[in-house]
């Protein structure tokens, strides 16, 4: 055998090294290209649009100095931190399409989301206003928690609460699809072919199904993760998903490493399972104020259902968490289970609706719905109104409007003659820290 010399060893480190560096300068690349991008965009443009976290922190970090403020859909996607295709009822839905915004689109086979394949998921623009749809859709869920919450205040049976549940969800879903005729028949025709009704599951389709009537009020809850996974909202709504302990991969198999992952570690020294720093899975992790506390119900901690009481205490930050904020939750171990975890969640403030649009030369007036005494500074510092050219709003003006008593604000320096639409929202800024509302419904004007 050749002996190996100090040379040969010098030349395997200047390889390693050389890849090393050039990783290095590839991702400084990548991060120089979203700055220069940016900053044409606001030099066009005018300012950055806020509060979205479809890309990497590091880019969103170095072109803004803050990881709350991001970059417009030019950033490229690097994909999920959770797999799709690891989710069985996502994997049924979707496929890998490395051409395709987000990395997936509808697979055509699919009964679901089938009729969808046939547009173009690559188009920027087209999938920016199905991500606009889909996330209105998923604020309109918030109806449901309350619904919930006062039927059970009430004393309401859970079947009852169930039925009405599941009946008001499928109505939500295709009033999703309003302004979508063509989209809403596709639905339709995906829920007659699936459940034998085109408004969706019935209750006594989803109990001969689940067995239980909890359990139907649970997938109620539940969201379609392969629509998600095709518009950048994989992540985002990820815990909402009621994926079993075990997770299969998209060729049917079992993912044992990620199994493992959520097992509770057993102290041998008291045969008790330690939650110390387990994941705890939430119901829901974001609430709009409405005036009532609002405690969301823990789902999982560390991948198991534990039950409240027996197997764990809670602690609220506020018991009364009612204003808008983010409060934390911390659940303590006992009986059979050791340690302490927590959890946070947020209250972020009522949206408002926009009145009316008044067009002038090169501007637009904005007036929108006057607050009430509820909807004090205490929970609105101001509003932010956007305008855009494309109902995608991928590429916007962002004017911000202090104080919570103001219902209108024009807009200056527009292109003439030029078709503009237009969305509001309200926010409180807390500590630094930026609270938002979900955007109102779009309105449109033209300016002269």
């Amino acid at each position: 055998m050749k002996k190996l010399k100090l040379s040969d060893v010098k030349k395997v480190e200047d390889i390693i090294n050389y890849d090393i560096k050039k990783e290095e300068i590839m991702k400084k690349i990548r991060i120089l290209a979203a700055v220069v991008t940016t900053a044409l965009l606001v030099s066009t443009v005018g300012e950055v649009p806020v509060y979205a976290v479809d890309y990497p922190q590091e880019i969103r970090e170095t072109v803004t100095g803050n990881q709350n403020i991001i970059l417009t859909e030019t950033a490229a996607f690097e994909g999920y931190i959770h797999d799709p295709m690891k989710n069985p009822k996502a994997a049924k839905d979707i496929i890998v399409d490395s051409n395709a915004v987000y990395g997936y689109s509808p697979n055509p086979e699919s009964t679901r989301l089938g009729g969808y394949a046939q547009y173009d998921w690559s188009d920027r623009e087209f999938v920016a206003e199905m991500k606009q749809v889909r996330e209105e859709y998923h604020e309109s869920m918030q109806e449901l928690y309350v619904m919930i919450s006062d039927m059970r205040a009430a004393g309401k049976e859970t079947e009852e609460i169930a039925r009405a549940v599941s009946t008001r969800r499928n109505e939500l879903r295709l009033e999703a699809y309003k302004d979508d005729p063509e989209g809403l028949e596709i639905v339709k025709a995906s829920n007659l072919a699936t459940y034998g009704n085109e408004n969706g599951p019935t209750p006594e389709y989803l109990y001969e199904k689940y067995g239980s009537w909890e359990t139907v009020i649970e997938k109620a809850l539940s969201s379609n993760p392969g629509a998600d996974a095709c518009l950048g909202l994989y992540d985002k709504y990820y815990d909402t998903y009621m994926l079993e302990d075990e997770t299969e991969t998209g060729d049917g198999t079992k993912d044992e490493t990620e199994t493992k992952d959520e097992t509770l570690p057993e102290d041998i020294a008291t045969a008790k399972y330690s939650i110390k720093d387990a994941k705890v899975v939430l119901l829901k992790k974001n609430f709009t104020y409405n005036g009532k506390i609002n405690k969301p119900a823990i789902k999982t901690i560390g991948g198991k259902t534990l039950t409240a009481g027996t197997d764990y205490t809670v602690k609220w930050s506020n018991a009364s968490s009612r204003n808008v904020g983010v409060y934390t939750v911390t659940i303590t171990g006992k009986d059979n289970y050791t340690g302490t975890t927590r959890a946070t969640y947020k209250i972020n403030p009522k949206g408002t609706s926009i009145k009316r649009l008044k067009a002038s030369k090169r501007a637009v007036t904005v007036m929108w719905k006057k607050q009430t005494a509820k909807m004090s500074k205490a929970h609105i510092t101001g509003y932010q109104v956007q305008f855009a050219n494309s109902k995608s709003f991928t590429k916007n003006k962002m004017v911000s409007v202090n104080g919570f008593k103001k219902t209108s604000k024009k807009v200056t320096r527009l292109k003439s003659r030029k078709k503009y639409f237009v969305r509001i929202r309200t926010y409180k800024t807390i500590k630094g820290e930026k609270f938002c509302s979900s955007w109102s419904k779009i309105k449109t004007i033209k300016v002269s």
